[in-house]
């Protein structure tokens, strides 16, 4: 089947100074991702899928136990040929699933449109089939591109562990594609940086006591919920959720 990652998400917000202090201790014990390169840094894509009025993010944003998210992503400099994820993310009591297949734009954009999808492998039937489930439930289009710079740190030995840094958080909604440049309104200040803690267990000791030393504090923090929370201040639109 396709790909399935099922940990626990842990965020923080960093400034400059806290992210460099981190990325050094990282380094003596982590290696970044297949994806860095130059600078360690890459581009990541990002399509939102939601109904007319927002019903995933509006769900998202009042916490439930249960949560999903749909979207399309991919990595670096892409455009509509190049090859992308359909991505589900679940979220259950704090646990985060992800299950994805790699597709193609006009095969992405032909099953959101017809709620069948042209992939008939095997391999990725039931990631499909609950990609088709969402589809015929609520009717999902695109509603938000999202861009951002990232770096990856894994451990070699073991990959349960896995530590992001995004930066430079951009969205649009308007040019729904991945033709067009990574241009959109930021959504968070461009000099801080948001710190994602991927692990299935406990964090190792090393980790931990960076942390500790650190000071850092857990937030709680959506990307897609960030850039809606701003579009609602901007221009007010359902009236059935303002999220504070």
């Amino acid at each position: 089947m396709g790909q399935v990652f099922n940990r626990f998400e842990k965020k923080y917000l960093l400034d400059e100074d806290t992210y460099r202090r981190v990325r050094e201790q990282l380094y003596e014990y982590m290696v970044p991702d297949k994806y860095s390169t130059g600078d360690g840094f890459y581009l990541v894509n990002n399509l939102y899928l939601d109904t007319e009025d927002d019903w995933f993010i509006r769900d998202s944003l009042q916490k439930p136990r249960y949560k999903e998210k749909l979207r399309l992503r991919c990595y670096g400099e892409v455009g509509n040929q190049s090859a992308l994820f359909f991505e589900i993310k679940k979220k259950i009591n704090r646990r985060v699933n992800k299950r994805r297949v790699k597709t193609d734009f006009a095969s992405a954009m032909q099953f959101i449109e017809t709620h069948e999808s042209p992939d008939t492998s095997e391999k990725n039937r039931q990631i499909n089939g609950e990609i088709q489930y969402i589809l015929d439930q609520k009717s999902p289009t695109p509603k938000v591109a999202l861009f951002y710079d990232r770096q990856a740190f894994f451990l070699p030995q073991d990959d349960d562990l896995r530590i992001t840094f995004d930066y430079n958080l951009r969205a649009r909604r308007t040019e729904l594609d991945f033709d067009h440049e990574t241009y959109g309104a930021y959504i968070l200040p461009r000099e801080k940086y948001i710190m994602e803690v991927k692990v299935s267990t406990a964090y190792p000791l090393w980790l931990a006591d960076t942390f500790s030393k650190l000071a850092l504090s857990r937030i709680s923090y959506s990307k897609y919920g960030n850039e809606y929370r701003q579009f609602l201040h901007n221009n007010y639109a359902h009236g059935m959720y303002i999220p504070k």
